[in-house]
């Protein structure tokens, strides 16, 4: 049960969770007053948030590889949502830092997204020369949806 609306300039779903989340929102602060937040962007074409991850992940790290999935598919989301995405980077701007730094740089570049839209990032990073080592590939799975039953 989705409905669209337009708050500003962007399109953006509510569904069922989000009235909810409304509703409880409205008896805590006692009020009638229409509340408005986005809870996630709606892609009017497919591929436009996968196309924003790839396009500043490309401009801010250089990467010499980079693997994109979106894996909202798996989750219990509508049908065509770019909420849930898995990526793999190999970058030169990974070399000397920490896996918490390289991850750190993966988040600052797709700030924008992770604020609007992106609810899951699945992040695998490496140095060229570590790409190079495991023999141009890498296992990159993520574990399969529960549902949000937490079972």
């Amino acid at each position: 049960d989705i409905s669209a609306c337009l708050v500003g300039s962007e399109m953006c779903i509510r569904d069922r969770w989000y009235q909810r989340r409304v509703r409880g929102l409205k008896k805590i602060f006692n009020s009638s007053v229409p509340i408005q937040f986005p809870l996630r962007k709606f892609s009017v074409l497919m591929g436009t948030v996968e196309n924003q991850i790839r396009e500043k992940l490309n401009k801010s790290l250089q990467p010499t590889h980079l693997h994109i999935l979106n894996e909202s598919y798996k989750h219990n989301v509508p049908k065509g949502s770019e909420t849930h995405f898995n990526v793999v980077v190999v970058s030169k701007e990974f070399e000397g830092k920490s896996l918490l730094e390289q991850h750190k740089m993966v988040n600052a570049a797709l700030n924008e997204e992770l604020r609007t839209g992106v609810h899951a990032l699945s992040i695998k990073t490496m140095t060229p020369e570590k790409w190079t080592a495991a023999g141009g590939k890498i296992e990159h799975t993520t574990p399969p949806c529960l549902g949000g039953s937490g079972k």
